[in-house]
């Protein structure tokens, strides 16, 4: 069976916000290789460049700016008229990131989850106003586990590796 078809993104315009991370650049690739103009929506210009091709471009967006979020959104559908998928894959991190449970300000805990999640309404908001015009599109959002698991932060190259709740339950 031929899944080239069967999965095939032809003629559809996908944005990856966070798609220089790690599992960020792995979508990217996927969509692409069916097919899909790919927009990786991203702070790290340099980390996306690698992936750089015909249908793979880069557009600066910070999930957390309102201002940010519409200027790109609008940017690609003026490029490609419409858009038909989203994956929310980005995760803004406060500075005090990677901190032991315990150490995190209660104020910097708030803005961590106002900053992920707000970003992910905005996202999900403006493109959804561009698919609904357009007949519809899919809007796929992502997490990970290290979010809630000790250890994995590992993969990631940083030398930080306690963080959330279970590494402080862990660590008794």
């Amino acid at each position: 069976m031929e899944y080239k078809n069967l999965f095939s993104c032809e003629n559809r315009t996908a944005i990856v916000t966070g798609g220089s991370g790690l599992i960020g650049r792995e979508i990217v690739k996927g969509l692409a290789q069916y097919g899909a103009q790919v927009y990786i929506a991203d702070q790290n210009e340099d980390a996306a460049r690698a992936l750089f091709s015909d249908n793979i471009k880069f557009i600066y967006l910070d999930i957390t700016d309102e201002q940010s979020v519409c200027g790109a959104l609008q940017q690609i559908a003026m490029e490609n008229d419409k858009i038909d998928i989203l994956v929310n894959c980005a995760y803004p991190r406060t500075k005090d990131w990677g901190a032991k449970f315990e150490n995190v300000k209660f104020e910097s805990w708030k803005q961590n989850v106002d900053d992920h999640l707000g970003g992910y309404f905005l996202m999900c908001k403006e493109a959804a106003r561009n698919m609904k015009e357009h007949g519809g599109g899919s809007i796929i959002n992502m997490a990970s586990v290290c979010g809630s698991l000790k250890g994995l932060l590992g993969v990631y190259n940083e030398k930080i590796v306690p963080g959330g709740i279970s590494g402080l339950i862990q660590e008794r």
